[in-house]
């Protein structure tokens, strides 16, 4: 059987995702589809997808830096070593990567639910965009014109704390959505300044977001509902933003919810700094390699250039786009 090849080109990160089973490829596409380019590129990271046996044997160099149970109990290793990862669904999906030869072999149990594919390909993503000079940061974001230039508004806070459902609530109003949890930053160079985008993913959504937000259940359905959460394909909002930039402009840490009012302070940009750094940086080069260093860097940049802002907020959010307008000037 011959092989299918997909090609991405993510900013300037190019990617060939090659298969000899397309049902695969659809599932990479479905994530990165929007930046799929015609062929002609041989530079890039090159992966394969393939059904097979899933290894069981590991290699002694590699160190577990994560380990844990998705919310629908399947386990998740990452393991780590030089310039070399590997990511383990056991049973489901195992990929060897090799960053320094830019290649990534992927192969996959034939029952295998897509939704762990993508999430075992996500990884590999952050490291490859990283390398690229991209950061990712665990937050939704925004864009609104202000004075004629797109600015990003970035909504950060642990999972749980609200971030889809503001961020959805807001794209309702007419905001730019760019991604609901997969941010990137990429840092400024000598001819540009440092610049915000984001990949949109399924929305995990849950029912009481439905009952709040009504209008997002004309959305195409992502998956079936997880624990009280539905999938919600957020590619389908508008305006479409595939390819579009924003400088940065504000970031907005949630903190826990309250009945009465929105409740919206600044915050220094020390603790900014802090906060960001704790639930974006992950030290996964045991040799302590200069990534976790590049994207603090990064991160700094990104809090000097950013109004910053801390809220508690009530369930009046349609209360909240006039209060985050007064914040911009």
């Amino acid at each position: 059987m011959g092989m299918a090849r997909a090609h991405y080109d993510l900013h300037g990160m190019r990617m060939t995702v090659a298969s000899p089973s397309q049902s695969l490829l659809d599932v990479i596409d479905i994530l990165l589809g929007a930046y799929a380019e015609v062929p002609g590129h041989p530079d890039g990271f090159s992966v394969s997808l393939d059904y097979g046996q899933i290894p069981t044997e590991t290699d002694p160099e590699l160190l577990d830096f994560w380990k844990g149970a998705l919310p629908d109990g399947t386990r998740m290793i990452c393991r780590s070593g030089l310039k070399r990862r590997q990511v383990e669904m056991p049973g489901h999906v195992r990929a060897d990567i090799d960053l320094a030869a830019g290649v990534a072999r992927f192969v996959v149990n034939p029952n295998i639910k897509t939704g762990l594919l993508e999430t075992c390909f996500l990884p590999l993503l952050c490291d490859c965009l990283g390398q690229a000079g991209h950061y990712v940061i665990h937050a939704a974001s925004l864009f609104v014109q202000v004075e004629g230039q797109r600015r990003a508004l970035i909504v950060s806070g642990m999972s749980g704390a609200g971030k889809t459902t503001l961020a959805l609530a807001l794209a309702g109003t007419g905001l730019g959505m760019l991604a609901d949890d997969m941010t990137l930053y990429q840092a400024a160079a000598a001819n540009r300044p440092g610049q915000i985008w984001g990949i949109r993913t399924r929305c995990k959504v849950h029912k009481r977001t439905l009952e709040l937000l009504p209008w997002l259940r004309d959305l195409p359905a992502g998956g079936a509902s997880l624990n009280g959460e539905q999938l919600l394909d957020s590619r389908s909002l508008k305006p479409a933003t595939t390819g579009l930039t924003a400088a940065p402009g504000m970031i907005l840490f949630l903190n826990p919810r309250n009945t009465e009012a929105h409740r919206i302070e600044p915050v220094d940009k020390l603790t900014a700094i802090t906060r960001l750094t704790r639930e974006n940086i992950r030290a996964t080069d045991p040799r302590r390699e200069a990534a976790a260093g590049r994207a603090f860097e990064a991160l700094t940049e990104l809090v000097r250039s950013s109004r910053i802002f801390q809220a508690s907020l009530c369930p009046r959010l349609e209360e909240l786009p006039e209060r985050l307008a007064s914040l911009w000037s």
